[in-house]
């Protein structure tokens, strides 16, 4: 056999004139025309098989089959291991060659049939001949072309072409050939060609692909700004003389690209080493940013071209060596204190930062968008960065707003400054206030790398008609036109500052913590660039001041809570990540966390906090105690990786998927396999696991429940089980047909889908509430809270790309203004790929960049290719697509209910509830999820989860990973959008208003740092102060009327409570009329229960009461009506334990009473006798108001132990000695 062979070359470009010229046919008898009797001239045939194999290829001159003429070869193979081959070899067939010469040698095939999948093979080698007459081949490492030319051919009946082109080494003398049939099948030959030059016909009128390579990047650690920089390409060119550009993009790690050009004319197979030295500008920004931010990473992108078309590129990365700037300390400012505002009144300033002054003493340093960054929901598999270029000429500037300079970030840009004042104190109280315009919408990302529980201290606003949250990848996008003040306004960050905080450094290493506190913290504000929010202008900012809070404690608002009897709301937090990493080292740190924690919480006025189930409860709990915080406390279990994770079930009770699977498929990716809720043996170990886990927390009052919160898939997933199925068909009474498994999910899906999705939903809630009962089995009072969502960045409508697999024409997007239809990963539509294109898509996203984008070059931006047009789709779940930006919804229109619970829907599955089935049901919370207008301003949709605990709302900020990234190196951006001034309680007020929930969860990735508090405290002191009972909406109790004004009415025994509800999208001061009837005729006063002030009434001729007030924009008043005459003395009274033993075993041997009288109770004594069941009194307690406080051993006046049995404990007052409060207690000695 031939050793050598050609390579098949194809490549694009244009041939020199000189080199399109091509020679006579040097093949002898090519048409195979020529021959006697049999025998074909100047070819030979032999056949091959595996040893052991029989070999029955053969071969044949055919008279009757041919391309041109009359004749051709015929190759015959009956097995499936043949190789049939013609050579053009016998005697002296060799041709003979010039070395040097460049030859195009091609033979035309047709196979008979494709059925056996045959292939074919065309070689050909250069050799020398011998003394002997014997041909020498080249060594295989002297061949740089040679290698086979298969063709698999996929029609029979069909002539095809193959061709190969090579140069000659020096000293060959001729060139021979071999053409096989590999496999069963027959084949013909015919017209080959030997020609000297390049046959551009032959290869369908393409030339030889030429080759480019990196062969050195940049030099890893520079000196200094003007160390020299250059970049060493090979560039090799086969086979024909030709002009080439070469364009080299060094493109720096915010996307920058410094373009260098050169011209090379180059000659048949020239390999040529190309130097490109990098200009003194490039130079200047790589240092720069490698010395500012640690940013010392990119990217070197080679193309070359021939006649103005790409012939080949090569693409490689560069990093230097980390070597970041270090800063000396600036001194500490005079000594000065400032009033902020009437929530931190004075505090001493500590430093001052000046944005728009580029004089500015403090570390700087600015970029955009960051190489880091993650893959985008729009271009996914990080497409985009071969994709994006940074165009801007600055990331910021210094622009005029409102009268007053601000700095201005553009794009992705963002900018931060260091305060490193000598002076600061690790674990010290501060707050920093930033400045920024309220003119038009804006998007702020923003970094206090200061923060001691944050990670990467990750939070962020959003004004005027903006996303706020980034539509890539959370799928919840919704502009809503927040109404902006036309004034300077405030930002606000209050934090501890930690013993270590984040430094720049190396891009690739997230979340580093390598700096020291007192040595200072970076505080970074960036903007989003179109491709998140193409509504939003850039961040401005004008001055960023930081103050040092003498005594967080005084911060702490003052709650007037609502008596223990009426029910009191929650308002709580969560969080997927508790900042506890950095507190590890010992008990003393940890407690320094929970006290950070527990703070924070206390300062912005929540009544709990609901730390991820990886978090230790102990140091919260001890904290919460020992300073009297009153917080309630309770984990959060993540329902994958913190429950189902760990409860052990033998592998029948483990649940099936519909195809038979384990469940777990789509979960967490710590799960292999689920339990099946069905299966008593999945209970079993559940309320096992949370007896173990939550027991020795029981003693604690302060504990109050469990939270089952959904990581990250699916909840608790629906179960198609053998066990499942079985149970379906003993409770149901249907028989489901099937021999097996499959057969049985087949047919029920088909035939009893929607029964069996109701069934399951039932018998979800039976296995929750089992769950509620045991906690209440181990403490009366615990609850079960549930929250179904990804608690990271998903969310269950989506309303803004609607980028969602179970819809197909979602992944369609057309370019605005044409016809040609996209795909996400910037390809054109698979069904037009090119085979080539299918074998490697990149070669798709060439085609978009280099043929598509030209073409719209002028006529759409890229950002208009990103967003995309859903024509196909003119409505989603009812809501038309909106007119003004094509990829966004109405979503107010949306059917949310249908969304959810119909099976089949779009979150049924993964969610998997009915919501209604726990209408009734006590000690359950059902938190709807909440975020944006379009859900908290739908009263369906927060109705629908309406428990008997009440309306519960969870205000979910999902974190916006994409938005920034890594943009600043090393940092893990995740942030938290709130929405701008009041507007930030906008979810909160307007449920209050639709659903009145007594309970809210903040939700967010990191600890909640509310950025506008002042709004954030005067909900929390007026919601809290609210009773935990049932309202009813005052229809025309405003005047003037005023449907932004919702009333709210809350009829007790501790007077009348009212809340008033602005939601009002506007900053029009409404100043009304608020008139109402009490249930008592005689009034004492009505007071503000956020402000603590007395609000003045008229009482009007009808005996209603009016009162004039101007409630805030976004806001909740709550009033309390406090009757002159009260309807119940005594309130907030606890007894502990409930049931007491006094049988002198040192458990439980007493029990104690302890309350407080009511406001209109300021003088007198207070009386509590405790009588029997037969009414009799058998010990009496007194002492002096308000305080009620005593303790009953179980004995009587006399001394001697009461019988066992149950007590009434009567409370009475002198002041109103009609009017009595009881409770029951309830003795029992029997020994455990």
């Amino acid at each position: 056999m031939v050793i050598g062979c050609v390579a098949l070359v194809v490549a694009i470009g244009v041939l020199e004139a000189d080199d399109a010229h091509v020679g006579p046919n040097l093949a002898r008898n090519g048409s195979m025309e020529h021959g006697q009797g049999e025998a074909v001239d100047d070819w030979r045939f032999w056949g091959w098989a595996p040893e052991g194999e029989p070999r029955t290829a053969r071969g044949e001159w055919d008279r009757t089959v041919a391309r041109t003429g009359s004749a051709s070869l015929k190759i015959i193979n009956d097995g499936p291991k043949d190789v049939g081959t013609w050579c053009n070899r016998q005697d002296d067939g060799f041709i003979p060659v010039e070395a040097g010469r460049v030859y195009t040698v091609s033979a035309w095939m047709m196979v008979e049939s494709v059925d056996t999948r045959p292939s074919t093979a065309f070689r050909c080698g250069f050799c020398t001949i011998g003394a002997d007459g014997k041909p020498e081949y080249f060594p295989a490492e002297t061949r740089k072309q040679i290698d086979p030319a298969h063709a698999a051919f996929t029609e029979g009946g069909v002539w095809r072409r193959l061709a190969v082109a090579a140069k000659a080494p020096q000293s060959a003398t001729h060139i021979g050939m071999d053409i096989d049939l590999i496999g069963k099948g027959v084949a013909w030959i015919d017209d080959v060609s030997v020609t000297e030059g390049y046959d551009v016909a032959a290869f369908g009128g393409k030339t030889p692909a030429p080759g480019v390579t990196i062969a050195q990047t940049l030099d890893t650690d520079p000196a200094a700004a003007d160390t020299p920089l250059s970049v060493s390409v090979q560039v090799s060119n086969p086979l024909v003389v030709r002009e080439f550009t070469l364009e080299c993009e060094v493109i720096d790690y915010y996307f920058r690209p410094s373009v260098f050009r050169e011209t090379l004319q180059m000659a048949a197979d020239e390999v040529r080493d190309v130097v490109i030295d990098l200009d003194a500008a490039t130079r200047e920004r790589l240092f720069t940013m490698r010395e500012q931010s640690g940013a010392n990473s990119g990217r070197i992108v080679v193309a070359l071209s021939s006649a103005g078309e790409v012939v080949a590129r090569a693409a490689g990365s560069y990093a230097f060596k980390n070597r970041v700037r270090e800063y000396e300390s600036l001194p500490p400012l005079p000594a000065t204190t400032e009033r902020i505002d009437d929530i931190f009144a004075e505090q001493r300033l500590v430093d001052v930062i000046n944005c728009a002054d580029p004089n500015d003493p403090h570390p700087y340093m600015e970029g955009g968008r960051g190489m880091g960054s993650k893959s985008t929901g729009a271009v996914p598999n990080e497409d985009w960065k071969e994709l994006y270029r940074e165009t801007l000429p600055a990331f910021t500037s210094v622009e005029t707003v409102l009268g007053k300079q601000f700095r201005v970030t553009h794009g992705w840009g963002w900018f931060g400054y260091k305060f490193n004042r000598q002076g600061l104190k690790p674990g010290a109280a501060y707050v920093a206030v930033l400045e920024y315009p309220e003119d038009t919408g804006r998007t702020y990302t923003v970094f206090n790398t200061g923060i001691s529980i944050s990670l990467v201290g990750g939070y962020g606003f959003h004004t005027g008609r903006t996303l706020g949250d980034h539509w890539t990848r959370t799928l919840n996008s919704e502009y809503t036109d927040y109404p902006l003040s036309g004034k300077v306004e405030r930002w606000y960050s209050v934090f501890h500052l930690g013993d270590t905080t984040w430094a720049p450094g190396d891009p690739w290493q997230p979340a580093a913590t390598r700096a020291q506190g007192v040595d200072g913290f970076w505080f970074i504000v960036g903007g989003v660039g179109p491709s998140q929010d193409p509504l939003a202008s850039g961040a401005a900012v004008s001055t960023i001041k930081l103050y040092e809070i003498t005594d967080m404690t005084a911060l702490f608002p003052k709650i007037e809570e609502p008596p223990l009897e009426l029910g009191r709301r929650e308002l709580i937090v969560t969080a997927e990540s508790d900042g506890l990493t950095k507190y590890l080292t010992d008990e003393q740190a940890q407690a320094r966390w929970a006290q950070v924690r527990l703070h924070d919480a206390r300062f912005m006025g929540l009544s709990g906090i609901s730390p991820n189930g990886k978090t230790d409860l102990k140091p919260l709990l001890r904290v919460n105690a020992e300073q009297h915080l009153g917080l309630k406390v309770f984990p959060r279990w993540m329902t994958e990786r913190d429950f189902l994770a760990r409860i052990g079930v033998p592998p029948e009770a483990l649940a099936k998927n519909a195809d038979g699977e384990s469940a777990a498929v789509g979960m967490a990716h710590v799960l292999e396999e689920v339990p099946d809720i069905l299966h008593p043996a999945t209970l079993r170990d559940a309320l096992r696991l949370i007896t173990e886990e939550l027991g020795p927390r029981l003693d604690d009052p302060a504990f109050s429940g469990l939270m089952l919160y959904r990581h990250y898939g699916t909840s608790i997933p629906i179960s198609f089980s053998d066990y499942a199925l079985a149970l379906y068909e003993n409770e149901t009474g249907v028989s489901i047909p099937g021999n097996d498994g499959a057969a049985r999910r087949d047919w029920l899906l088909a035939n009893k889908k929607n029964e069996y999705y109701q069934w399951w939903y039932a018998q979800k809630r039976d296995f929750l509430l089992a769950i509620r009962d045991h906690l209440q089995a181990l403490r009366a009072d615990l609850k079960l809270y549930y929250f179904p969502w990804h608690s990271d960045d998903d969310y269950p409508f989506a309303c803004g790309r609607l980028r969602y697999s179970g819809f197909p024409q979602m992944d369609s997007i057309y370019v605005p203004g044409t016809n040609i239809l996209l795909v996400p990963s910037f390809t054109v539509p698979p069904e037009k790929w090119t085979p080539e294109e299918q074998k490697n898509p990149a070669l798709a996203r060439r085609y978009y960049r280099e043929v598509i984008a030209p073409e719209l070059q002028g006529k759409v931006t890229i950002e208009d290719v990103l967003y995309g047009r859903y024509k196909d789709m003119p409505e989603f779940w009812g809501a038309p697509r909106s007119g003004e930006l094509p990829h966004l919804l109405y979503p107010h229109q949306m059917d949310l209910v249908a969304m959810l619970t119909e099976p089949g829907g779009m979150y049924a599955h993964k969610v998997g509830f009915n919501p209604r089935l726990f209408k009734q049901d006590e000690g359950f919370v059902y938190w709807a999820p909440v975020r944006h207008r379009f859900t908290a301003d739908n009263p369906e949709l927060l109705e629908l989860f309406r428990t008997g605990e009440g309306s519960a709302v969870a205000v979910h900020m999902p974190y916006n990973e994409e938005t920034s990234h890594l943009n600043v190196p090393s940092i893990h951006g995740a942030h938290g959008v709130e929405h701008g001034g009041p507007f930030c309680m906008m979810e909160e007020v307007l449920a209050m208003a639709h659903s009145d929930p007594t309970h809210i969860m903040e939700s967010m990735w990191e600890p909640l740092k509310r950025g506008f508090p002042q709004y954030a405290r005067a909900f929390a002191q007026a919601y809290r102060a609210l009773p935990a009972v049932p309202s009813t909406v005052l229809a025309d109790a405003v005047t003037p009327a005023d449907e932004a004004i919702v009333v709210r009415s809350y009829e007790t025994d501790y007077g009348h409570y009212l809340a008033v509800i602005n939601r009002a999208f506007d900053y029009r001061e409404r100043t009304v009329t608020l008139a109402f009837k009490p249930a008592v005729s005689a009034v004492d006063r009505v007071v503000n229960l956020g402000t603590g002030e007395t609000v003045p009434l008229q009482q009007a001729a009808d005996g209603r009461i009016e009162i004039e007030l101007t409630p805030p924009t976004m806001s909740l008043t709550s009033l309390h009506v406090i009757d002159r005459t009260p309807r119940a003395v005594v309130r907030d009274v606890i007894v502990s334990p409930a049931t007491f033993s006094p049988n002198g075993d040192g458990r439980h041997d007493t029990v104690s009473i302890a309350g407080r009288t009511v406001v209109q109770v300021t003088e007198g004594r207070w009386t509590a006798d405790v009588r029997n069941a037969a009414g009799t009194t058998v010990r009496r307690f007194e002492g002096d108001v308000p305080g009620v406080e005593f303790t009953w051993d179980g004995t009587d006046q006399a001394g001697a132990r009461c019988p066992d049995g149950e007590y009434d404990i009567r409370l009475s007052v002198s002041a109103f000695p009609g009017i009595a409060y009881s409770k029951r207690v309830f003795v029992d000695t029997t020994p455990p």
